[in-house]
């Protein structure tokens, strides 16, 4: 989240909107959080405020099960009405098909179908409802990047987060789970893990 933060505070409203976004798992969360600029700080006041009413911390299981449909009220409240539209054609968010393979998702024809995408693409098997895939479009998918494919990667960029992000234009940001900045892939000048890939002109 602090990747979405930097970038709104550096970023004119025209390149914002030319800016090409790709997300898997908690990546598409925050790649769609940033072009729906949706406020961060309220989605985590709100995440919080789920947890308690659905009773997370006197659980046994704690966010074992219930974690899908929690994720899927808290977006439904955080998202503007016209995120599909905010985010078609410039946020990709990465899936993975039941065969194992990445697909991408680019187009969104409602606020209910981007939503749908984002449960997909952070479904881990289990944990968030109890089933092993997530259901979209009548087709069966995982974790976007429960296989550690890096969404859109031609594998020929660098991963890091600039110092000054206006130095160099930004044409495509690729935000990734915590997980593959620790596996030494980044160049991380601000101690920030949240993983933001960028690609430069």
């Amino acid at each position: 989240m602090g990747v979405t933060c930097r970038l709104r505070a550096e970023l004119s409203p025209q390149e914002m909107k030319q800016l090409q976004v790709y997300g898997a798992s908690c990546g598409a969360l925050a790649a769609v959080f940033l072009k729906a600029d949706v406020d961060v700080h309220k989605a985590t006041q709100l995440a919080f405020d789920l947890c308690i009413k659905n009773g997370v911390l006197e659980r046994p299981a704690g966010l074992i099960g219930i974690w899908g449909p929690i994720i899927e009220s808290w977006l439904h409240e955080l998202l503007p009405d016209d995120a599909h539209e905010r985010c078609s054609g410039s946020t990709h968010i990465q899936l993975l098909t039941e065969r194992g393979k990445p697909l991408i998702v680019s187009n969104f024809v409602s606020k209910t179908d981007l939503i749908h995408t984002l449960l997909a693409s952070t479904h881990i098997p289990l944990v968030l409802d109890g089933k092993f895939f997530r259901s979209l479009g009548g087709k069966r998918y995982l974790d976007g990047f429960i296989l550690g494919e890096v969404p859109g990667s031609d594998h020929s960029l660098v991963l890091s987060f600039p110092e000054h992000v206006s130095r160099t234009p930004i044409v495509k940001v690729h935000l990734i789970p915590t997980s593959f900045v620790k596996r030494g892939c980044a160049d991380d000048r601000f101690g920030n893990r949240s993983g933001a890939r960028q690609v430069r002109r």
